[in-house]
């Protein structure tokens, strides 16, 4: 856990790289984080549909930005954090420079291919966002999986690795976050947590750690907020207000001991 929540702020906004491109940010932590040297192909067309990706969502962000209609939240900045902060939660398995000091029997180990599953889930989990908000359940979220589908399919990921990345965007929505983490309140006695549901919570993690960050966050909320007004989105209150904030902090959950390794829960109650 890092000693204060000013130093995890500030060592992940120092990691965003702000100077490089989404793609080429992609690249490097992946080089950072991780030897594929010797990977298997399925693990490097993983890696190759993660890298297409990250060049599809920048150029469509650069195409939307010289319109001026890029949202002002869901954006290529967007899914930089998102695949960040879900690069610092599986890399807490990896604290103590060996698999075997992971402690929860409950939460195994994710391996290469999973993880590499998951940052393609988070990276583009808002792939093609319009800027609105839903108008029926998993609208939007839909949309992004199969933007994210097809890309996979160009590199020829098979079906049952597809259909994982399909369900951990579809559990972003944020509607349904309680509900997800919800089912932890029984886990099982003996034996671990599903993979897909243990999967999921991490994924709607990295989504929101973001925004419970206590400065960063609050500049996120004017921009969802800004983007909501040109959206002449109605209905929902002003993410941007202190009253609206202390809500959302309220509400959004960190369950994984990912999350508990990183201190996400004693940051948010820090703000509360």
């Amino acid at each position: 856990m890092l000693e204060t929540h000013d130093a995890f702020e500030q060592k992940f906004l120092g990691l965003l790289d702000q100077q490089a491109s989404l793609p080429a940010f992609t690249q490097r932590i992946l080089d950072r984080y991780y030897d594929l040297s010797s990977t298997i192909d399925a693990d490097k067309r993983l890696v190759a549909s993660l890298l297409q990706l990250a060049e599809v969502i920048d150029q469509w962000g650069q195409k939307l930005a010289k319109l001026d209609l890029e949202p002002r939240y869901h954006n290529r900045q967007h899914a930089r954090e998102v695949l960040l902060a879900m690069l610092l939660l599986l890399h807490t398995q990896d604290s103590d420079n060996t698999q075997f000091a992971w402690p929860d029997k409950q939460w195994p180990y994710f391996q290469l291919h999973d993880q590499l599953l998951m940052l393609i889930a988070a990276l583009g989990h808002d792939f093609l966002h319009p800027g609105s908000v839903n108008t029926f359940p998993h609208e939007l979220e839909r949309q992004s999986a199969h933007g994210v589908e097809a890309i996979m399919l160009d590199h020829e990921v098979g079906s049952d690795d597809i259909d994982f990345v399909k369900t951990l965007i579809l559990a972003t929505e944020f509607e349904f976050v309680q509900g997800l983490h919800s089912r932890l309140i029984n886990p099982p006695s003996n034996g671990e947590i599903d993979r897909t549901l243990r999967a999921s919570i991490l994924v709607t993690e990295a989504d929101i750690l973001p925004s419970v960050l206590p400065s960063h966050g609050q500049i996120l909320a004017q921009q969802l907020a800004q983007e909501w007004q040109m959206a002449k989105v109605v209905g929902r209150e002003d993410p941007s207000l202190p009253q609206t904030r202390t809500k959302f902090l309220t509400r959004v959950r960190f369950s994984s001991p990912h999350a508990s390794r990183l201190g996400i829960p004693q940051l948010i109650q820090s703000q509360l």
